[in-house]
């Protein structure tokens, strides 16, 4: 074999693109591209044009994001945070010094032109009696110092949701709103647009640049609700607020029909609860009549794949065609994500790509029957490519990483389907190791996704990819409660966690084994929040596995229902009750009940400042383990969430990527 395997320190070696946006006339394309250093990435906007293939970096700012195009082209606005908070910028398409039109003390959303073009919306946070101009004085005043010293004191909570996975200070909420604001590109004044007690979600333009709809949950504590949203509109004139939804469930992406008179959003109504399918709805503003015209589509619109390879995913509202008789959307199926349009009258459903592809974000100019894609694959980390809305022609336009994988081993994952518990279809993929010989035998490592209702992909992931450098079978399966294959598939889990799931991992495990090529006496596995409550609970219900690292992960579901973010509703939402009304059950589904039997060689890996399964699960688990004399180690991440794995410190990513090769290479 030519090709070398992949170390660890590859990954500091990769770019990232993201964020493609095409121009009104379609002859050019704008897009992020980040690199990393040791403790941050840098980002910068890259402009590509189609005729000439030339392909060049725009910005040079190192923190520059959501490049947007103005309406007739001229001009690009974006943010950046180049000298502290972040700004939005705007200049022209031919280059030049990038001027700052709005600079608020606590930073700014994303720029959204209006489609007249002399003016830019955009949300920025606030304490609620503030004005622009106190938002516009950036030195830190009296106020500032008074809820810095007072945080620093003590803080008084009040309400239901008080923290959030992501945030500073242990992750709690303060008491800033977000709202609309409205910058004139003629006179260089802004105006407040939206106020009050309640937070700005997404908002949108109307065609006409009156109007402007806006989703929101204006409960005066959301966390009693928190899965509920709505729909308002607000004349830019009169500054009358109208409401057009009254939802239970998801209200999202707002976007105007051609005509002005009717807006699609995304959302569900909660009717499986957090493993829904998100749908696309569309309500006639006068009428207030709302339409799922996706009722009979059994498939998840949006996302839903994970990876370690994504910085960030930029999925747009829903896209009407020039003629108003389409919408465009994504949806997730097997594995793939893919783009498609429905007939809105006949609710008839076209797949536009055709490829084993996975689309991150893209950006459609119906004028011109034209898309740019973000997107990865089994190859391809992640690029950008146009795609000919007409003839479905699609032309990949990057190859960031080209050099590093013509260099590297990149293990294609070869599809696999098996019948899981109670016989159900399952869905899998396994890498096979670098300098891979069949008549030889190789351990082989169980990776089991988060979520649970996302799904598993066969795309670039760096992780398995690495442990197939390193001499290792990867397997990654979509068990029952993952999504993309349905909406019974996706609740057939709830008040189940390590039931049914856990007898179709072990299903796929059966089958594996029964490779020439496997050695069952070296298996390992791992997985990350509900992927890392999995292994806990594998290795406390089999020995079958000879080494296991834990990651982010749920042990005790009691204490992580009154200790995660997500733990007010959580519990409702999964297994449909309050933790008060069936501690038993939470008791018994939690791998910590059976730590005695856990006899499998455990890492543990958290993150201190992680809000969602919060560091005293990794820590309870570790104490018990070794209260028992087992063989356990916990490594802790300072200053690092959640989502640690996805977009953490670049330097600590491959720590933690080092140390699980280690442990398997040890104990396998």
């Amino acid at each position: 074999m030519n090709k070398r395997p992949f170390n660890v320190n590859d990954f500091m070696q990769f770019n990232f693109v993201y964020d493609p946006q095409i121009a009104p006339n379609s002859k050019k394309i704008l897009y992020v591209k980040s690199s990393m250093e040791e403790k941050k990435y840098l980002s910068n906007i890259c402009l590509y044009d189609i005729a000439s293939n030339n392909n060049c970096q725009f910005t040079y700012g190192n923190s520059d994001s959501n490049p947007r195009w103005s309406p007739n082209g001229d001009k690009i606005a974006f943010n950046s945070s180049r000298k502290d908070r972040k700004k939005i910028y705007v200049m022209t398409v031919n280059g030049g010094e990038a001027e700052p039109v709005v600079d608020f003390r606590y930073g700014v959303g994303e720029p959204v032109w209006s489609p007249c073009g002399t003016k830019i919306a955009f949300l920025a946070e606030m304490y609620e009696k503030q004005t622009v101009d106190d938002l516009l004085k950036c030195a830190e005043d009296e106020n500032d110092k008074k809820i810095k010293d007072q945080k620093e004191i003590s803080q008084r909570v009040t309400k239901l949701l008080y923290k959030y996975n992501g945030l500073p200070q242990a992750g709690l909420i303060d008491n800033k709103v977000q709202h609309i604001f409205i910058l004139d590109l003629k006179t260089y004044k802004i105006e407040q647009l939206t106020s009050g007690s309640y937070s700005i979600n997404e908002f949108t333009w109307s065609p006409n640049s009156q109007n402007i709809a806006f989703s929101c949950n204006m409960a005066e504590d959301i966390g009693y609700n928190i899965m509920d949203s709505d729909l308002y509109i607000i004349d830019l004139k009169s500054k009358e607020q109208k409401r057009l939804t009254k939802c239970k469930g998801l209200v999202a992406s707002p976007t105007f029909s051609t005509d002005g008179k009717k807006i699609a959003f995304y959302g569900h109504e909660l009717q499986h609860h957090t493993a829904t399918n998100i749908s696309i709805y569309i309500v006639d503003i006068n009428s207030l009549n709302k339409t799922d015209i996706l009722a009979d589509f059994d498939y998840n619109v949006g996302s839903m794949h994970i990876a370690d390879m994504t910085l960030k995913t930029s999925i747009p509202a829903p896209i009407y065609s020039k003629c108003g008789t389409y919408i465009y959307f994504t949806y997730s199926k097997h594995g793939n994500t893919q783009l498609a349009k429905c007939n809105i009258k006949s609710a008839e459903i076209t797949t536009i790509t055709k490829q084993n592809i996975q689309i991150n974000g893209y950006s459609i100019n119906a004028e011109h029957n034209k898309a740019v894609i973000q997107f990865a694959n089994s190859t391809t980390a992640g690029d950008i490519a146009i795609l000919d809305l007409q003839n479905n022609k699609f032309e990949q336009i990057t190859m960031v990483n080209k050099d590093l994988l013509n260099e590297c081993y990149v293990a294609e994952p070869e599809e696999i389907w098996f019948k899981g518990k109670d016989n159900w279809d399952i869905q899998g993929w396994l890498l096979k190791p670098y300098n891979f010989n069949e008549s030889e035998k190789y351990p082989l490592v169980l990776e089991v996704h988060g979520g649970p209702h996302v799904m598993y992909a066969p795309l670039f992931f760096f992780e398995f990819q690495l442990l197939a450098s390193a001499g290792y079978c990867v397997l990654f399966t979509n068990p029952r409660g993952s999504n993309g294959y349905g909406q019974e598939f996706t609740c057939a889990n709830f008040n189940d966690f390590g039931g049914g799931d856990y007898g179709d991992l072990m299903k796929v495990i059966d089958e594996v084994e029964k490779l020439s090529y496997v050695d069952n006496k070296r298996l390992g596995v791992t997985g990350g929040s509900f992927g890392g409550f999995m292994t806990a609970w594998i290795i406390g219900h089999s020995n079958r596995f000879k080494a296991a690292v834990a990651q982010r992960g749920v042990y005790n579901w009691l204490s992580f229902s009154g200790m995660s973010d997500c733990g007010c509703y959580f519990s409702e939402a999964e297994f449909g009750y309050l933790p008060w009304h069936n501690f038993d059950k939470l008791w018994d589904m939690s791998p910590l009940k059976y730590v005695e039997n856990i006899k499998t060689p455990l890492l543990i890996i958290h993150a201190e400042s992680d809000i969602r399964s919060c560091m005293e699960q990794a820590d309870q688990l570790y104490t018990f383990l070794k209260r028992l004399k087992q063989k356990v180690e916990l490594l802790r991440f300072p200053n690092e969430n959640h989502d640690l794995s996805r977009s953490g410190q670049p330097k600590r990513r491959v720590e933690r990527l080092q140390a699980i090769v280690d442990w398997f290479n040890k104990y396998l």
